[in-house]
């Protein structure tokens, strides 16, 4: 049997101030908490036949949570000069938490899983936790002349948990340029073209997505023989990686976005080259190290092509488009 209960929210506040500013926060919740039973009468068919009663609980919660706090500014000098610019300041967080036991031969059937621990025999009792933060620091400013010449400059400052002390924070910068021909003298009197715009970009974007502690390296409990006894100890299974940053990717683009015939025909013609460095794969290791790999920053790769997107509206009604 299991009992499942789920919380979702999505909160904000926004105030304008001094004409120009905006500030607004934003919340979002999720919160999830699962528990399951499970319980085998004595000398049943789900007991195994002849066999003792048994029964098991667990349970598990869950809560992420995301909190947004972002300043914008806009703008416009002279009819001329356009200017929005936004500072994010965000937070993501998610916290995991499960326990769970199993035991049998209990005293009676009719207790079922809500005494386990007059049980004569416990199977197993485990927990574990696990938690992971993503803190990013953010601005971004868009620039435009008459609506003819555009840029945008932005940067992001992430810290993330999951990775190695000392390389857990990265800069992520990225520019754009974009010129809207459809706004200069030589094509705004065309009845073909309703719009069109050439545009340039570059930018980084990174990676942390490993599961959380995996540059803390990793323990198994081990048996041993010490002084004619049996003894518990504890033994490394992963290798401590303390150089384990972000994998990041570098991207370069050139588009061309167009509309024709009063919106009948849209679309796009792109060029892309997409660089990956410092992947986060698995590296082999010789036997002789006592590991059979390592997680790493080892390779790159390159992606790069053309992409072309095309809408076409074939029939135009009053009610109806095709």
């Amino acid at each position: 049997m299991r009992n499942q209960d789920r919380f979702l929210g999505n909160y904000y506040v926004e105030a304008d101030f001094l004409q120009h500013f905006n500030f607004r926060t934003n919340l979002g919740l999720d919160y999830r908490a699962a528990q399951d039973y499970d319980f085998n009468a004595e000398n049943t068919a789900s007991a195994g036949g002849q066999a003792p009663s048994s029964a098991a609980s667990s349970g598990a919660r869950k809560f992420m949570y995301t909190l947004e706090n972002i300043l914008s500014y806009n703008r416009t000098f002279a009819n001329a000069h356009s200017v929005y610019a936004t500072l994010v300041q965000s937070i993501q967080s998610e916290k995991v938490e499960s326990s769970s036991i199993s035991v049998k031969e209990l005293p009676y059937d009719e207790q079922l899983y809500y005494n386990l621990g007059s049980a004569l025999t416990i199977n197993g009792v485990g927990s574990n936790l696990s938690q992971w933060n993503l803190a990013s620091f953010m601005g971004r400013l868009n620039y435009g002349y008459k609506g003819k010449y555009l840029l945008t400059l932005s940067a992001r400052y992430d810290g993330s948990s999951r990775l190695a002390e000392g390389q857990k924070w990265v800069l992520f910068p990225s520019v754009a340029v974009a010129w809207r021909l459809k706004n200069e003298s030589f094509l705004q009197s065309s009845n073909v073209v309703r719009d069109l715009k050439l545009r340039l970009g570059w930018g980084r974007t990174g990676n942390s997505g490993i599961p959380p502690y995996k540059t803390w390296g990793k323990l198994a409990t081990v048996r041993y023989v010490f002084a004619d006894a049996s003894v518990l100890g504890f033994t490394p299974i992963e290798m401590i990686n303390p150089n384990l940053t972000w994998e990041t990717t570098g991207q370069y683009n050139a588009g061309l976005d167009f509309t024709l015939f009063n919106g009948r025909i849209s679309g796009s013609l792109e060029y892309y080259l997409q660089n990956t460095y410092d992947l986060l794969l698995d590296r082999q290791l010789p036997t002789v190290s006592g590991f059979v790999s390592i997680l790493s920053n080892v390779g790159k790769t390159r992606n790069k092509g053309f992409e072309i997107t095309l809408h076409t509206v074939n029939l135009r009604k009053r009610d109806f488009d095709w």
